[in-house]
């Protein structure tokens, strides 16, 4: 099924504003969004590339009238040659994670993987690899040059690692107190929030790891079962900020004050009147106050 983007939505992905985007649009003609049988514009992931092509080679220098009057192919072009000079530097470990993810190859992202896990431990290999990682590979989905498959073989290997190490772990101490952990319903970015479910382990917290996508509904009965001290979640979904904050609200009716901790990098609104009842995360020091008694 194609995914269909509204303007909104390629302002929350893109960070470019809507404005912008319609006076790309009908000044340069650069964008031809297509229309569904309602007659309502929407926007495909062809779409999202060029965009995100586009603002990259502006960022770099390049005027937008000039890249109106390129081809997309030469847009790609340059795009991809701006992209190799600034990750000329990147280290040989994400260099070789990238090769073989393109060539679909399991066991050597495995062996890279407990090398720099071995050589780094798990905090230093997350933000060091893991996320360059990542972000590299999110530029080479914008070029064509990764595609869904390449990006599930390597969440999922991924996951399967993390996963692993998390029940090799031993804590120094065990603390009398549990800490319930899930992404709620729509989100599907699993990989941070099983790094901090490691990191909990290793903190000496009874962890209670409930997934991606949980319903509203079954998280409030999981509340009630489990009396958790804390509930932790990440929230990075491109979503527009009505809807953020009205996840956020449903979140708030069924949990506990102060007991919800929220990891994101969302700006959120009206923090005087939010903050009191939850702990916000902003980084992994912010974590590390919370959770490392």
């Amino acid at each position: 099924m194609e995914t269909k983007y509204s303007i909104k939505d390629l302002e929350n992905i893109t960070g470019i504003k809507a404005h912008t985007l319609r006076i790309w649009e009908k000044r340069y003609q650069i964008l031809e969004p297509r229309r569904t049988e309602t007659n309502i514009r929407y926007y495909n992931n062809d779409d999202l590339k060029k965009i995100l092509n586009i603002n990259l080679l502006n960022k770099g220098g390049f005027k937008i009238s000039k890249i109106a009057s390129l081809k997309d192919d030469e847009i790609k072009t340059k795009a991809n040659n701006l992209l190799e000079d600034k990750n000329a530097s990147e280290s040989k470990e994400i260099n070789a994670l990238i090769q073989s993810i393109i060539k679909l190859e399991t066991s050597e992202i495995e062996r890279i993987l407990e090398k720099g896990y071995q050589e780094k431990g798990i905090l230093r290999l997350y933000k060091e690899t893991i996320t360059p990682l990542l972000i590299r590979m999110g530029e080479l989905w914008q070029l064509s040059t990764l595609n869904i498959s390449h990006e599930h073989l390597f969440s999922n290997t991924l996951r399967k690692f993390i996963i692993v190490k998390t029940n090799e772990v031993k804590a120094e101490k065990q603390l009398n107190k549990s800490v319930l952990i899930f992404l709620t319903k729509g989100e599907h970015h699993e990989i941070p929030i099983l790094f901090y479910n490691y990191f909990l382990k290793s903190f000496g917290w009874d962890s209670i790891y409930l997934g991606a996508n949980v319903p509203t509904e079954d998280l409030r009965l999981a509340i009630i079962q489990k009396n958790p001290d804390l509930v932790f979640t990440s929230m990075i979904i491109h979503v527009t900020g009505d809807r953020f904050h009205r996840n956020l609200d449903s979140l708030l009716e069924i949990i506990p004050e102060k007991k919800l901790c929220l990891s994101t990098t969302k700006p959120i609104k009206n923090k005087d009147e939010l903050y009191p009842q939850m702990n916000s995360i902003i980084n992994y020091e912010d974590f590390v106050k919370l959770f490392k008694i």
